[in-house]
């Protein structure tokens, strides 16, 4: 019998199609949002970028260090470790 793997439901957001200036304003709710709820791990999935220009990706590595939290990412998208 094969043993059943807990599934975790994580919040996230999507911020593929968002100018920077809104992925900025959907990221700065969004945590709010998180901490009210103290919720303590979610996704947050940017995609890669037209033509292999990551913007978000690159914009949103840099938010999570200079706001202090702490993540994994791959190819478009972050888990972020919440410390409320």
């Amino acid at each position: 019998m094969k043993k059943k793997k807990k599934i975790i439901n994580v919040k996230t957001l999507d911020l593929h199609g968002l100018t920077r200036f809104d992925a900025e304003f959907e990221l700065e709710e969004f945590f709010n949002q998180l901490k009210e709820k103290n919720i303590k791990k979610c996704k947050i999935i940017t995609g890669w970028g037209k033509e292999q220009k990551p913007v978000l990706f690159t914009f949103t590595k840099d938010w999570l260090s200079a706001k202090g939290y702490e993540y994994d990412y791959d190819f478009g998208s972050f888990l972020v470790y919440l410390n409320n």
